[in-house]
């Protein structure tokens, strides 16, 4: 592989962290609560990314993955892990503030206030 294509694989690493994100609700009720789905994702979304880099590249440094395809696997973990890496990065800096000002308005906006048992 080029090291442009793997280029592009890491841009596609960071891709398929945001498009992904965007498939889950932001606004959930259970059991009368609201809760928001996508920044409870969001919060698991850094440790999972630590371990998944780790994975690519230690294995990738300890031969689990350069036996059979040499250094360009090893140069395709590393960028795929940094590919996700900045896609958390981006998804914690940017999205995840925009994501929680909508969601306390939504939330917001839901309440009702029950005055002498009257919704209003």
């Amino acid at each position: 592989m080029g090291f442009f294509t793997l280029i592009i694989i890491a841009f596609g690493a960071t891709f398929a962290v945001i498009w992904l994100l965007l498939y889950v609700p932001l606004v959930s009720t259970v059991g009368g609560k609201m809760f928001s789905p996508r920044l409870l994702v969001c919060r698991i979304l850094a440790p999972a990314d630590a371990a998944i880099t780790l994975f690519l590249i230690v294995g990738a440094w300890t031969g689990l993955a350069t036996t059979i395809t040499g250094i360009s696997m090893l140069v395709y973990n590393v960028l795929t892990g940094i590919g996700l890496s900045v896609g958390v990065l981006f998804v914690r800096k940017v999205l995840v503030p925009r994501w929680q000002i909508v969601f306390s308005r939504e939330k917001e906006s839901r309440k009702t206030i029950v005055i002498n048992g009257y919704a209003t």
